[in-house]
């Protein structure tokens, strides 16, 4: 993997609302990692969290945002995270 790849992969944890059950869990991870640019998603029911490992130089937590607000849920972006990327 060359320096510049390995800068460009981030790992994040973030809150998602509106699960309910596994079925929402599956829903959110399948819609992720669907998404061009990230490598694992992983949803933690109980404490409604996501963990997103994804490639910045293909798309940032502002689109990946978006995705998962089109699945039907929200992804909970920190302010000072979604402008320094």
């Amino acid at each position: 993997m060359s320096a510049s790849k390995a800068t460009a992969i981030k790992k994040t944890t973030v809150p998602v609302t509106g699960l309910h059950c596994a079925s929402c869990v599956g829903r959110v991870e399948e819609v992720l990692r669907k998404t061009d640019g990230v490598e694992e998603a992983n949803v933690n029911l109980a404490l409604e969290t996501t963990r997103i490992v994804y490639d910045s130089a293909k798309v940032d937590l502002v689109g990946i945002k978006g995705v998962v607000k089109n699945a039907g849920y929200d992804l909970i972006v920190p302010e000072e995270t979604a402008e320094n990327e």
